[in-house]
């Protein structure tokens, strides 16, 4: 073996026992380190910590002819302090329960701030504690919501849009919204324009079932409606023709003359739904011929007027609409 490579072989050995040396003293420091960390923890954990919670708030009970100005505060902080073997059940996620604060009764006059002590509400958060947990408070110590007080007007509903029935069918009674009215809130230069709620337009195609349906409301902006929707009742069902027969009155006539047409009666030919079929009687309609609206001069023809129900019957025609007529005086 020749000196050199003698040589090598010295330098390789000791760099192999230099980096062996070092390895052994990372691990010596890391024991040492993971055992003073334990010790620290041990110490700490024995120790009461300050601990920092957030409690959700729910409102309960706002008026609707109140707006609030502005955003309402979403949460308060808890603060209390615990052992420090607790903060593993509050770093892991253990939250506290919202807090319902009723305000139904604070809001007494207009353009007003109400002031809400928070320290009425630390027992019932104090509840939700570990055990371990010592005194609470939270914060803020006052909630300040400021608000303004509406004016308010009934208004009727109104439906809005395009209902189309399937062949052979009808509204067998009038469109009902459920409620008719409702009570808007807002200022009053914006209520004192308004006649009605409307819905959003709604289109209904081929209907051949009675249904509710629901339909939100158009609100226009700065303006609050309770309820905000509303349901539209319609009662539908098939069809059939149905033909009367009623006689011909005349009305506003001088006292001195008599009316007399020719024919006497006049046939009414409508749709009726089923369910109205027998209910529909002659009784329920009135031909009229209005001596008013008679040009006595030039014609002897008469106009006849239909008056009856509307509510379940469609496509209503007399047959004929209109008559010869004479006047004769009373004898």
């Amino acid at each position: 073996m020749s000196a050199s490579h003698f040589k090598k072989q010295i330098i390789r050995l000791s760099k192999k026992a230099k980096t062996s040396f070092k390895t052994k003293e990372v691990l010596v420091f890391l024991l040492f380190y993971i055992l003073s960390t334990l010790l620290w923890f041990l110490y700490k954990t024995s120790q009461l910590q300050e601990v920092h919670l957030d409690v959700p708030i729910v409102y309960q009970g706002i008026p609707s002819n109140v707006e609030i100005d502005g955003s309402l505060p979403s949460h308060l902080v808890a603060v209390f302090k615990d052992k420090g073997s607790s903060l593993f059940f509050y770093l892991l996620g253990e939250k506290l329960p919202p807090v319902t604060i009723d305000v139904s009764n604070r809001f007494v006059a207009s353009n007003e701030k109400i002031a809400i002590l928070t320290r009425y509400y630390e027992k019932e958060v104090s509840s939700h504690l570990r055990s371990s947990a010592g005194s609470l408070f939270l914060m803020p110590d006052t909630l300040v919501i400021s608000y303004t007080k509406l004016y308010a007007k009934r208004l009727p509903v109104r439906f809005s849009g395009n209902i189309q029935l399937a062949r052979q069918y009808i509204l067998s009674d009038s469109l009902r919204m459920m409620p008719d009215e409702v009570a808007a809130f807002g200022p009053k230069k914006i209520l004192d324009t308004m006649q009605a709620i409307y819905t959003k337009p709604i289109s209904l195609l081929n209907v051949q079932d009675s249904t509710d349906v629901k339909c939100q409301l158009f609100i226009p902006p700065l303006v609050h409606v309770d309820p905000p929707m509303a349901v539209l009742h319609l009662c539908v069902e098939p069809f059939t023709e149905k033909i009367l027969e009623i006689p011909i009155q005349g009305i506003n006539m001088p006292q001195n003359l008599i009316l007399r047409t020719f024919p006497a009666t006049v046939k009414v030919v409508c749709l009726v739904g089923i369910s109205h079929f027998n209910d529909l009687m002659a009784k329920d309609f009135k031909a009229i011929v209005d001596y008013n609206s008679l040009d006595t001069k030039t014609s002897r023809k008469a106009t006849v007027i239909l008056t009856g129900p509307a509510s379940f019957i469609s496509n209503c025609h007399i047959v004929p609409e209109s008559v010869d007529y004479l006047l004769e005086p009373k004898q």
